[in-house]
């Protein structure tokens, strides 16, 4: 990705159990940024769309690794690695 332009990807939370389901997305810092994040309940059925955003301020490869935990019994603790690099 060049200097100082953004990327942006989707992930989705999704609650498939019979319940409400309580859930934290974890922060990163920059150069990326987490859009949706933060806690709150899925109710049964329900999707929250998370978007991650890459917007390089220097050349190198960055990676950082986003945590999303939540009440769930059987996926207490998802770890999503996001990786970016910045180009000239």
């Amino acid at each position: 990705m060049k200097i100082n332009h953004h990327k942006s990807r989707q992930f989705k939370v999704k609650n498939t159990g019979s319940g409400d389901l309580n859930v934290t997305i974890g922060t990163l810092v920059a150069p990326f940024s987490v859009t949706g994040g933060g806690t709150f309940d899925i109710p049964a059925g329900g999707i929250q769309t998370v978007t991650v955003t890459f917007q390089p301020t220097a050349k190198g490869k960055v990676s950082q690794t986003l945590t999303v935990t939540s009440d769930d019994p059987n996926n207490p603790s998802v770890s999503i690695d996001v990786t970016g690099m910045g180009k000239k």
